[in-house]
């Protein structure tokens, strides 16, 4: 029984870590592809 319940929460423990660090990285990414249009759009504006 007490396995169990430690299985569970390694298990859910685990897999918080691993939504925290796809949070984290899918925040990360998507500032920096703003980031990247912001520059493309500057130099578009620029060329035009």
């Amino acid at each position: 029984m007490v396995t169990k319940v430690w299985d569970f929460y390694r298990i859910s423990h685990f897999t918080d870590l691993h939504i925290m660090e796809i949070y984290f990285i899918y925040n990360w990414f998507s500032s920096y592809v703003k980031a990247e249009m912001t520059v493309v759009d500057r130099e578009n504006k620029r060329a035009s």
